[in-house]
């Protein structure tokens, strides 16, 4: 690997020790989020917007849980919930307290008092995790998967033999019953599959799903139709879920053959299994053209991007008139997200070779 450049055994470019297609998934799914959010303040809950929310955070998810495999056999469950909270609760913390102190002063300036503007603001950005609840809902997804893990190491050395999808199936579960709002755990219990999904992929040394044999190509399906059987029976009985299921799903069932939320929370997997596959296939395309690096390069940074156009867009949306219809809007809203990832991309850029030159100056 190193800065070799050669292909993995999968087909895959590898460059400085990351998978391509993988960091070109990651470019594509930021550019998804950024467009959904544009779209949100004016055209939530149409077609395109839902079909986005789909498939955006479920890859995100995906991947997450692929390299989770790799990080779990180089590092010990502790080292690794360590780094978790470097690489994604201080993140969280440092972004929310900026959110906190932007919505504070703002509702001041609309003629709030200090005290309750502030109450709300860590509230909101804190508690129900509202500003960035990415870097949480993944951070909680991570840990409660290594704690699954070591359950069943511990019951296996007991001499307790049981599956360790049986174990991740019950801790699932388990998310599914506690769905909360706070601290995004709903986020959790949607979302905890896919990570499953992209771990078992690692596991079978696969990102070229499609080169796979006909049985884990199968398997890969079944489970998650599966989880969207169980998760379909969860949410029947509750109701506090991050789906947006309305307008998509009313779009995709008759009223004749029902609509009910079980076959709404059955029917997300389906689309989202679709999407992951839409977004690897367009990202091995990317891969093999010019545009490679440029992809490679924002996936690398969406941990930037991701807080940075939050903080942004209610800015760039004063700058953008307001289109008429939602092709209009759709088709606006997706150059604008393409232009603020590139600003954002050069800021990133112009940061670093600024720190290049303090560094530099500082050794001299």
């Amino acid at each position: 690997m190193g800065n070799s450049g050669a292909s993995s055994g999968q087909g895959s470019l590898v460059l400085q020790g990351r998978l391509a297609v993988l960091d070109i998934m990651k470019a594509l799914c930021i550019l998804l989020v950024v467009w959904g959010h544009l779209l949100e303040t004016s055209f939530d809950h149409t077609f395109v917007w839902n079909l986005i929310y789909m498939c955006h955070m479920p890859c995100f998810f995906l991947i997450s849980g692929y390299l989770m495999y790799g990080a779990m056999g180089r590092h010990g469950p502790g080292l690794l919930i360590k780094k978790r909270v470097s690489g994604l609760l201080t993140p969280f913390v440092i972004w929310s307290l900026l959110a906190v102190a932007a919505n504070t002063v703002s509702g001041v300036m609309r003629g709030g008092s200090w005290l309750e503007c502030l109450g709300e603001s860590v509230m909101s950005s804190f508690l129900y995790a509202n500003s960035v609840w990415f870097f949480l809902a993944l951070f909680l997804t991570e840990c409660w998967f290594i704690v699954l893990h070591e359950v069943h190491a511990f019951l296996s050395r007991r001499g307790i033999a049981l599956k360790m999808w049986a174990v991740l199936l019950a801790g699932w579960v388990c998310a599914g019953l506690l769905s909360t709002e706070l601290f995004k755990i709903n986020k959790v219990a949607v979302y905890f599959p896919f990570f499953v999904m992209g771990y078992w992929l690692a596991s079978r040394k696969s990102v070229d799903c499609c080169r796979g044999s006909i049985l884990t190509v199968g398997k890969l399906a079944s489970g998650f139709l599966i989880c969207g059987l169980v998760y379909g029976v969860l949410v029947s009985a509750y109701s506090d879920n991050p789906v947006p299921f309305d307008t998509f799903t009313n779009w995709m069932y008759r009223p004749s053959l029902g609509s009910t939320m079980m076959l709404r929370a059955f029917a997300l997997y389906g689309v989202a299994l679709v999407g992951c596959a839409a977004i690897y296939f367009a990202s091995r395309v990317i891969e093999t053209t010019g545009a490679s690096a440029l992809c490679c390069s924002i996936g690398v940074q969406t941990a930037i991007i991701y807080p940075v156009h939050i903080m942004l867009t209610r800015a760039v949306l004063a700058l953008v008139p307001t289109p008429e219809t939602v092709l209009g809007a759709s088709m606006l809203y997706l150059i604008t997200s393409c232009m603020l990832v590139a600003a954002i991309m050069l800021g990133v850029r112009m940061l670093g070779v600024l720190r290049d030159a303090l560094t530099t100056r500082t050794a001299r």
